[in-house]
This record gives C-alpha cells, structure tokens and sequence, in this order.
C-alpha cells in the first residue's frame, strides 16, 4: 500500500469486507510503522462505526485532497458501509480504489 500511496495523486479509497478486518489492518500497520510511512504521504482515514462521525470523516477526506497544498488522502472504509454506499468520488477524490477480500453476501 505504501508504493501505491506514492505512486497515486489524490484520493485513494480502500475496502474492506467487515469493520474487524479493517481494525486489524490499520492495527498492523501501526505496529510496524506501515501507518506512519503511509500517513506522511497521505492523511489515512477509517469510516467511523459511530454515524455521528460520519461527516466530521468525509470533510476531512475532502480537505485532503483539495484544499490547498493538500498531500491527498486514503479513507479506509467496509464494502456496503456508507462510504461505500451513495457518495460520488469523482476525478482527484478516488484515483485509486483497493478492495481487500470478497464480502461476504
């Protein structure tokens, strides 16, 4: 993730199929450092399980990427979560799209 966190311009989405498997990748990518090496090329972000958090997430998603001297941002989200349901990621805001493993149906 780290090459193609260098490699891409903008936003960079990542899904996962459940909410533990995407707590277990961030928590291994903080415990050898990936998280750091990552986050200095792009703000990293997780959709919130609280709701109420939900929008305070996408602005900062947003920001990241198009604000001013932005460094871009990946958002690290669950397959048929709300980031995965009804928002347009267009053009600078999703130049790259990772999906890690099949939901389950």
């Amino acid at each position: 993730m780290l090459r193609v966190a260098e490699k891409t311009p903008g936003g960079i989405l990542m899904f996962f199929p459940s909410y533990f498997l995407m707590e277990k990748c961030h928590d291994i990518w903080s415990e050898f450092e990936i998280l750091w090496k990552i986050d200095k090329l792009k703000t990293v972000l997780k959709e919130p399980k609280d709701s109420t958090q939900y929008q305070q997430v996408i602005e900062r998603y947003y920001g990241n990427i198009f604000q001013e001297d932005a460094k871009g941002a990946l958002l690290m989200g669950v397959c048929r979560g709300r980031i995965s349901e009804g928002l347009d990621f267009a053009d600078n805001a999703a130049r790259c799209v990772v999906v890690v493993g099949i939901p389950n149906a």
